[in-house]
């Protein structure tokens, strides 16, 4: 007699759940297979994605015709291509101090530095714009630090009053109340945005608004509060140090405004009553002559949005600082894995650097490129093919707008250097493959500084002929 047994159906929902247990094991085998398989570049390094926010005009952009673009140059096949920009003195993997680099249209700054070089006079002033590799005040910091030390200067320049992601600086301690409203250029709401791509502004629990600054590698240098128009006549600032108090109404009557505080001390606290309405768009820190760098970094975006700061407000802000630079890095946030075409973002960049042309006049304009990006193909670490084809777009709309130009991929090495800098003692590149350490940022802001004594040198003996000559 034979004797079939059936399950019961805890026997079934127990077999069930082994099953489902050996599957997923065998699924991960596979996929961990398939990381060392594969020759394309299907698994990129973690990143932090947090620091890689898509800005709206690049979403749109990759909405319209850039992908359709992209399809008419993908092949993988094919090794990356040349720098068609590299000059013919340029060594195939240049050093810092022998980065290509275009200087087109930077008379004006040199012309104001070469005052303060023989004058020691005068104040020279640099708005540099870029994304999350300037946060912290990395790179502007050492940059900053290496012009004051050559032709004066102190302070930190303009700092914005919040940020959605207020990394630590070293050069000055920023800190600020929870319940402030903000907008940028990532982020538009009602009010206008300041020199700094972004705006602070009262919301809820108003009276309870504050903001503070203490001295850390930079002192604290003649602070001056910078805010906008408003019909609000009541608001009022309340400054506290530890040997200082006073109580500052605000005239918000101008499309810019400034309001110089008073104390002396190496820390300060800003209290707020009132300025419901009022824009206000930072504190700045400088003395009276030299140079001074503003850090506008912008977390996340590509450059293009900066097309939106008002022409008018900018104009006010050139009135009242006299910008004689203005530098562009952007780059680390326009890759993205399905556009190998980027003509669509030399296009529109033209665009940003015709609109800062009419922002800031007097000022000389300087496009820095994007630095060597690693990615991971198979089992290998290297250049991420696409930053041939950003590297050209840049260099195309720096030329299209007669701007001057840095290549920062070359400036640190060339292909494969990112790779190299992370495996470096100390590091000098990040684990995102990305960034750069500290210690990195410090040899990037020296390349871009020696560059530009450099093409200062040569500025002044091209002048010296001239007089010469003439």
């Amino acid at each position: 007699m034979i004797i079939i047994s059936k399950d019961t159906p805890r026997d079934r929902t127990l077999k069930n759940i082994v099953s489902t247990i050996i599957i997923m094991i065998l699924g991960f085998g596979v996929f961990t297979a398939l990381d060392f398989v594969f020759p394309k570049k299907l698994f990129t390094p973690e990143l932090l994605v947090s620091e890689l926010i898509a800005d709206d005009e690049i979403v749109r952009m990759l909405t319209k015709d850039s992908v359709e673009l992209a399809r008419e140059e993908i092949s993988e096949n094919l090794p990356p291509p040349p720098l068609a920009f590299t000059f013919p003195d340029a060594p195939e993997t240049p050093t810092p101090a022998q980065a290509p680099v275009t200087v087109k249209g930077m008379d004006n700054f040199f012309a104001k530095l070469k005052i303060l070089e023989t004058q020691n006079s005068g104040k020279l002033r640099i708005a540099y714009y870029g994304d999350s590799m300037i946060e912290g005040d990395f790179i502007v910091q050492t940059l900053r630090s290496l012009f004051q030390k050559k032709y004066g200067g102190q302070g930190v320049g303009i700092i914005p009053i919040s940020t959605p992601n207020n990394v630590p600086r070293r050069t000055i301690r920023h800190n600020f109340s929870p319940n402030w409203q903000y907008s940028s250029i990532l982020r538009r709401g009602s009010l206008p945005l300041g020199i700094t791509g972004t705006v602070s502004f009262a919301g809820e629990n108003s009276d309870t608004l504050w903001v503070s600054y203490k001295s850390g590698t930079q002192r604290i240098v003649n602070p001056t509060l910078i805010y906008g128009k408003s019909d609000n006549i009541n608001g009022k600032m309340i400054v506290s140090s530890q040997n200082f108090y006073e109580e500052l109404p605000l005239n918000p009557k101008n499309l810019l405004n400034l309001a110089k505080i008073n104390s002396k001390d190496d820390s300060i606290m800003l209290k707020f009553v009132g300025i419901e309405n009022i824009p206000l768009y930072g504190v700045e820190f400088s003395a009276t002559r030299g140079v001074f760098i503003d850090n506008f970094a912008l977390r996340g975006s590509s450059g293009l949005p900066l097309i939106h700061l008002n022409k008018n407000l900018m104009n006010a802000f050139q009135q009242k600082y006299n910008y004689d630079l203005v530098v562009l890095q952007f780059g680390a946030n326009v890759i993205r894995p399905d556009v190998a075409n980027y003509r669509w973002y030399s296009d529109r960049m033209s665009g940003v650097v015709r609109h800062f042309r009419k922002c800031f006049p007097n000022a000389d304009i300087l496009v820095i490129s994007a630095a060597d990006k690693a990615a991971r193909y198979g089992s290998e670490i290297k250049t991420d093919t696409l930053v041939y084809s950003l590297l050209r777009s840049q260099k195309e709309y720096a030329s299209a707008t007669n701007a001057s130009f840095i290549d920062l991929f070359s400036a640190m090495g060339g292909e494969g250097t990112m790779a190299k800098w992370i495996a470096a003692d100390p590091p000098l590149g990040a684990r995102d493959f990305i960034h750069f350490s500290p210690a990195g940022a410090r040899i990037i802001a020296n390349a871009i500084f020696d560059k530009l004594e450099e093409e200062f040198e040569i500025f002044k003996e091209r002048n010296r002929k001239k007089i010469t000559t003439f």
